[in-house]
């Protein structure tokens, strides 16, 4: 850094020595050594944090010529533009459920007053009958033309 030779030390020192004294040139001398370190430090600080940014800015530019070599400013224009296809179909169906659905609701029939009022009695009041309702089970079945389970052990369905 400053092309001092041994000879030029040597005569600092004893310039030191004289202007000092020897009572305080030890203190000097660590105070120096201090402010020395210091100066080293901030130094390959500084240098370090050039590095990273100068390392920083080579990866920003090779990821830029990267970007635009597949396209980039192009690419994210279609992004975009998908995007709002996307959000525009979104909103034309969130429109037409919600239409659909107020049209079902306006269109549903209105319940039986009879029926809900035969759906509401109290048990006390149904008469239950297990032989008539097993009747017309069955024939509902035989109209239906539905099989009961076979009871064999074989697992073989045969014909009613």
């Amino acid at each position: 850094m400053f092309d001092v030779g041994f000879s030029e030390l040597i005569l600092l020192a004893i310039v030191a020595l004289v202007v000092l004294g020897p009572e305080k040139l030890p203190h000097a001398a660590r105070i120096l050594g201090a402010w020395v370190g210091r100066i080293r430090r901030t130094v390959s600080t500084m240098q370090a944090e050039i590095e990273r940014e100068v390392a920083t800015q080579e990866i920003r530019s090779k990821l830029e010529s990267e970007f635009s070599e597949i396209g980039g400013p192009d690419l994210v224009k279609e992004l975009q533009e998908e995007r709002r296809q996307l959000e525009s179909d979104w909103q034309e169906t969130r429109h037409a459920l919600a239409n659909d659905a107020a049209m079902t609701v306006q269109s549903a029939p209105t319940p039986d007053q009879s029926l809900l009022a035969q759906a509401a009695k109290p048990l006390e009041e149904v008469e239950v009958d297990g032989e008539k309702a097993y009747r017309e089970w069955l024939e509902a079945q035989r109209q239906n033309r539905i099989a009961p389970p076979s009871s064999s052990a074989s697992g073989d369905q045969s014909a009613p």
